[in-house]
């Protein structure tokens, strides 16, 4: 049981009148980005979202490897149990359509932040060739490009995603601020990846700025969009590698 991609709809209108708030006073961040409070509903939820992340590091760790099967179960039940224990503060999860500075905005962030990203890959890789070392590339299999598309760009970013930015913040931010939160998802991000089997800096970058662009812009769909763009980078490459292996080039 996975979160699906439908429930999106859903979840960003989750505030319904028989969900009354506490306090219609919204509390935000100096950045704009809506927190949860200090009621009896926002403190059951944030320490359900510390629970569900602790929880899933846990399993890539290897300490908790007996609940790997209910993994997704566990991170939609943590994510619904939040919405509704803070009164379906759907703003304060990220739940949000539209970012604070639009979608055009952060497109050419993106495609910018993509340019620098393959101008140092490209350098590095002309490195790497020039001294005759073998590019530190996995390989994937070219005949199971689908199975991997679909981990590495939908299911582990969505998962991902909800427990290390949404999830995350709700437990952290009312308690550590913006600065500490982006530190804390950026070394957990990390760390996950070292447990996965998948260390590298890129990986501990990632977490700090898939975290600063969360709260930067508002919305989950915004670090979700960008993770899933990466990893099909990551995955093209992997899958090219492979390739040239084969063909012997």
């Amino acid at each position: 049981m996975g979160l699906s991609v439908e429930s999106w709809a859903v979840f960003s209108s989750i505030r319904p009148a028989c969900f009354p708030p506490e306090d219609e006073t919204i509390q935000m961040t100096d950045s704009g980005f809506p927190r949860l409070g200090n009621s009896r509903g926002d403190l059951a939820a944030r320490a359900i979202a510390l629970l569900v992340v602790l929880c899933n590091a846990a399993i890539y760790g290897r300490w908790l490897s007996f609940l790997v099967t209910y993994w997704e179960t566990l991170i939609t039940l943590g994510l619904l149990a939040s919405l509704i224990l803070s009164n379906g503060n759907s703003a304060a999860h990220g739940l949000v359509l539209r970012p604070r500075q639009g979608w055009r905005h952060w497109f050419r962030f993106a495609l910018a932040a993509a340019g620098v990203i393959f101008l140092i890959g490209f350098a590095c890789a002309g490195v790497w060739w020039t001294l005759g070392w073998p590019l530190p590339l996995p390989r994937k299999e070219p005949a199971q490009w689908q199975q991997w598309l679909y981990w590495m760009c939908l299911s582990a970013p969505l998962n991902e995603e909800i427990v290390y930015r949404m999830l995350l913040t709700i437990a952290l931010l009312p308690l550590l601020g913006e600065r500490w939160t982006i530190v804390v998802s950026g070394l957990l991000f990390g760390m996950i990846h070292i447990f996965g089997g998948n260390p590298g800096p890129d990986n501990l970058l990632a977490g700090f700025f898939l975290q600063w662009a969360y709260l930067r812009s508002g919305t989950l769909l915004v670090p979700l969009a960008m993770h899933s763009a990466g990893n099909a980078i990551a995955l093209t490459s992997h899958v090219l590698n492979s390739h040239f292996a084969l063909v012997g080039i």
